[in-house]
């Protein structure tokens, strides 16, 4: 049992810390007064309450199970460096001090993954966890741990539970986390001890969160209730390779190309020339930027060789949606949103003369920040302790995940490669139609206790192409009666079913590829630790203290038959439709010291595929951030000239919006009447396009921008997309003959704010580009064309759009434009994820902060995301941000979301937010002197 023999918080000593304390102080004595006037439950909490899970900073502490001493050294802003002399010493060290600090975020995440979060807040979250055992993430991290990862990774995680559960002995919930007290009050719930698969299925939940094209997939089959495919082609342009570079541009992959087009084939299982099954043609080159296969155009036609078949899945797909707008977010935004930036230039274009990393991810805002801070230290690097690492990493797993160690620095971005299908089943009493054939179905049944009811069971149902979603939702199986499909599909019956196949559902090794990446000394190892990195696929760059730098994309990423690009769901029940193999690791695409001498990921296509013969998706992002990072490098390096840190720090700044440079100068065009209006207008002339926040001109143009898209498309999309409470009245669908106008209905959209369309990224960026030479496209028309609120071509949609702007920031800032700013719209506020989302009022007080008024914005550089469907509010964040110093690892700089605590009230909650907001980056000591000279509490684990 660990004996503490110095108990302090480790207040920072001197005149700021002081400061900090007292401040600190006067917030415990507010909540405590509240508290004591019966405001949460009618109990009295004292000080001694929210304070008593406050971690132990000073002193020392006996932990049983350690071999050595371990010293645990926090800075100013609470984050640890720590040191041991052993591999298991280090992460049980690292298990203990993550605990004391963000415990109850890894219990909440654990009974996530696991589906059991209706263990800790009862059933509200049933239907959460009945779907989360559907998909069997903890199931399948098992499997990983037993019989897929190394016994070096196996002794890791090992060692990090210990630590874990050494933290947690003898504690009460209330001396673990101020949420367990809160939770006393309705739940007799206990944190049970920690699990070595318990840190390996966060992973899943990740995968999950940053799974690609799913989204779309789904959207695009929900839009064919109301649009047709050319007009679905128009939502989904294609990407535009000629305008905005994709990552690789001078990589490997040509010479595979030509190696595979000599003879190889389909799977690129094998030696890595592409030799397998199939026929050496590829899956279609050069077509995979649209959604029409041979086209590249978009659209649904063609992309699953059964039309009939997508028209028809509008109605289960609505049902699935539902339930995938409700589930609890890992990292993201449900799958919405994602993106992130990375960039690395070598010291060619520097002012070191050695290479310079940058990376921002892009995920939702939580409080506490998805990530970690902290650095990994054996005193001396051996082969019974060889690392010596610092960075970003998650709470509840070991090791780090993005940063560098002694030799080289990594960041990664989202590659958004295609790792997930949806397939419509057919179902019988005795299972599912599979070629001809019915075949059993895997059934399990699983138990979900419930705090404060009955346990419920539930029978999960596996095909071959994987779990049926459609069991967990009612509309899935009503609609399936409904669903229309084409003449080759089977009868109905009692309906179909919809499953999911995903790569993340198969045991893998990523666990594996964290830690040799945390060991690795060169580009050799980093690629072979690369190679481990299976789920979710991921945009890896590099760089090392020999000046090199580098880009691989790892990933299992599967290979499809022609008739079948992923785009829209396939029929299950034909063979032909199945996955045909995995991409050998290979034959994916890296660069290694291109010689433009720098390396961008932002989200775009990774690479062109008229060069490249497989097709890795239908649906990168469009490229308008990486682009911009592009431009901001050549801006600088054109004329002879070097980047620095802070020119690094100052690009994940820039607020300038590529939307605003295309459509400013025709808004400006424009004759306006109403005097009001027309001073909204003027706002425009002379903006030189950024988003501060600040700006009134920013503020105008976003409300401009939202406008033009809920006029332009808004109301033509299906009510599954549309934001929830959005009621329009619109033509019945009536697909046996022309809609009667005289009949209209009433619908009203279904979807959640921040993941309705359309939500005003770079895809709407490229979709309104397309359409600004077509003045009188049907896209620029409303309802009420004709009359004097109509709009029946582009400029007349763009002057309503400014006049609607010009009164909606009337109502929300005010008449006089003086006063108006970007950020009053553009505010981030910080929300515990659990009780402070749905608890007492009094509760999300005490747990959420916020507002912050924030520049940047949708698809810029400086990604404070928001859904123009929904409103202005930020959606996600780049969650942290780091620029790796390569020529001197000590003038590196970091900062987090938030801060390094996820205890309310502590010093550290969110002491790393202003800076973060304003800008700035911290200090970011790595060597042992470095680290030394920023320490200001020290504590010692002793065996």
């Amino acid at each position: 049992m660990p004996t503490d023999t110095t108990a302090s918080t480790g207040q920072q000593p001197g005149k700021s810390g002081r400061k900090k304390g007292r401040k600190a102080r006067l917030l415990v004595f507010v909540l405590v007064l509240a508290l004591i006037g019966g405001v949460a439950y009618g109990a009295y909490w004292s000080i001694g309450t929210v304070r008593a899970s406050f971690p132990q900073t000073k002193g020392s502490i006996t932990l049983k199970g350690l071999s050595g001493p371990v010293d645990v050294k926090r800075d100013g802003h609470g984050i640890p460096q720590i040191y041991a002399s052993s591999d298991e010493d280090l992460f049980m060290a690292q298990g203990y001090v993550q605990a004391q600090d963000r415990f109850y975020e890894m219990d909440v995440r654990r009974h996530m993954t696991s589906g059991r979060l209706s263990e800790m807040f009862g059933k509200s979250q049933i239907k959460n966890d009945e779907f989360l055992r559907t998909l069997g993430w903890d199931r399948v991290a098992k499997q990983e741990y037993e019989k897929k990862l190394s016994p070096a990774t196996k002794k890791y995680l090992d060692a990090y539970a210990k630590g874990v559960n050494a933290y947690l002995e003898g504690k009460e919930g209330a001396d673990i986390s101020l949420e367990y007290a809160a939770l006393g009050f309705t739940n007799d719930y206990t944190p049970g001890p920690w699990t070595p698969v318990d840190s390996v299925a966060w992973l899943k939940a990740m995968a999950w969160d940053l799974r690609g094209n799913m989204q779309d997939e789904i959207d695009r089959a929900l839009m064919t209730s109301r649009l047709g495919p050319e007009q679905i082609a128009d939502l989904y342009p294609a990407y535009p390779y000629g305008r905005n570079k994709p990552v690789v541009q001078e990589g490997q992959y040509n010479e595979l190309t030509r190696a595979y087009e000599s003879g190889g084939g389909e799977s690129g299982t094998g030696d890595g020339t592409g030799t397998g099954i199939g026929d050496g043609t590829g899956t279609d080159p050069g077509t995979g930027t649209g959604t029409d296969v041979g086209t590249g155009t978009g659209g649904v036609e063609g992309a699953s060789g059964t039309a009939g078949t997508a028209d028809g899945l509008e109605g289960q797909l609505s049902g699935l949606q539902e339930v995938l707008q409700n589930l609890p977010t890992a990292v993201g935004v449900n799958g919405d949103g994602i993106g992130s930036n990375s960039w690395v230039v070598s010291g060619e274009h520097t002012i070191t003369g050695e290479p310079l990393l940058a990376n921002d991810p892009h995920l939702s805002a939580a409080l506490p920040s998805v990530w970690y801070q902290m650095g990994l230290h054996c005193r001396s690097v051996s082969a019974t302790c060889q690392y010596d690492v610092t960075g970003f990493t998650f709470a509840g797993m070991p090791g780090v995940v993005i940063g560098h160690n002694a030799d080289v620095a990594w960041g990664l971005t989202n590659s958004g490669v295609d790792v997930t299908d949806l397939y419509l089943e057919k179902i019988t009493g005795e299972g599912y139609q599979y070629d001809g054939k019915v075949v059993p179905f895997e059934a399990r049944e699983e138990t979900i206790k419930v705090a404060g009811g009955a346990p419920r069971k539930i029978v999960v149902r596996e095909t071959k192409n994987g779990p049926l979603l459609s069991d967990r939702s009612p509309d899935l199986v009503r609609t399936g009666k409904k669903a229309a499909v084409d003449s080759a599909a089977p009868d109905r019956g009692d309906g179909y079913g919809v499953s999911l196949r995903w790569t993340a559902l198969e045991a893998g090794r990523t666990m594996d590829a964290v830690f040799a990446m945390n060991r690795a000394k060169d580009w050799d190892d980093f690629r072979k630790a690369a190679t481990l990195f299976e789920v979710p696929s991921q945009n890896l760059v590099y760089a090392d203290t020999e000046g090199h730098i580098g880009y691989t994309l790892p990933g299992r990423i599967p290979t499809r038959a022609k008739n079948h690009n992923g785009s829209v769901p396939a029929p299950g029940w034909d063979s032909k439709y199945r996955w045909t193999g995995w991409v050998d690791q290979d034959a994916l695409p890296y660069e290694f010291d291109p010689d433009r001498g720098y390396i961008v990921t932002a989200n775009q296509a990774v690479v062109d595929p008229e060069a490249y013969p497989y097709n890795l998706t239908t649906d990168w992002g469009y490229g308008a951030r990486s682009q911009r990072i592009n431009d901001l490098i050549q801006s600088k390096i054109k004329d002879g000239g070097k980047l620095s840190t802070d020119d690094m720090r100052q690009m994940q700044l820039d607020n300038s919006s590529g939307i605003a440079k295309l459509l400013v100068p025709e808004l400006l065009k424009i004759d306006i009447e109403d005097p009001e209006v027309r001073k909204a207008q003027k706002l425009l002339e002379g903006w030189d396009y950024t988003q501060d926040a600040d700006s009134a001109a920013a503020a105008y143009f976003n409300s401009v921008w939202r406008n033009v898209l809920k006029l332009a498309f808004s109301h033509k999309l299906p009510k599954e997309l549309r934001v929830k409470g959005q009621c329009l009245w619109v033509d019945p669908v009536n697909p046996t003959g022309p809609a009667d106008e005289s009949a209209k209905v009433r619908e009203c959209g279904m979807r959640e704010a921040d993941q309705a369309q359309p939500d005003g990224g770079d895809r709407w960026f490229e979709v309104v580009r397309t359409l600004m030479e077509k003045e009188d496209s049907d896209w620029w028309t409303t309802p009420e064309a004709g009359s004097r609120d109509g709009a029946e071509n582009r400029d007349e949609l763009f002057k309503r759009a400014m006049v609607d702007a010009r009164w909606e920031l009337t109502a929300k800032l005010g008449k006089d434009i003086d006063t108006w700013s970007w950020g009053r719209l553009h505010r981030l506020f910080l929300k515990n994820q659990t009780l402070g989302t749905s608890g007492p009022d009094f509760l999300q007080y005490v747990l959420n902060r916020g507002p912050w008024k924030l520049g940047g914005g949708e698809a810029t550089v400086n990604a404070t995301g928001w859904n123009a469907a929904g409103g202005y509010g930020v959606v996600w964040v780049p969650s942290m941000r780091m620029v790796v110093n390569l020529g001197d690892l000590d003038k590196s700089r970091w900062i987090n979301l938030t801060g390094a605590s996820g205890h309310a009230y502590d010093s550290h909650y969110v002491d790393q937010t202003g800076k973060w907001a304003e800008g700035e980056l911290l200090e970011w000591a790595y060597s042992d002197k470095a680290v030394e000279g920023s320490t200001s509490n020290t504590l010692l684990l002793k065996p």
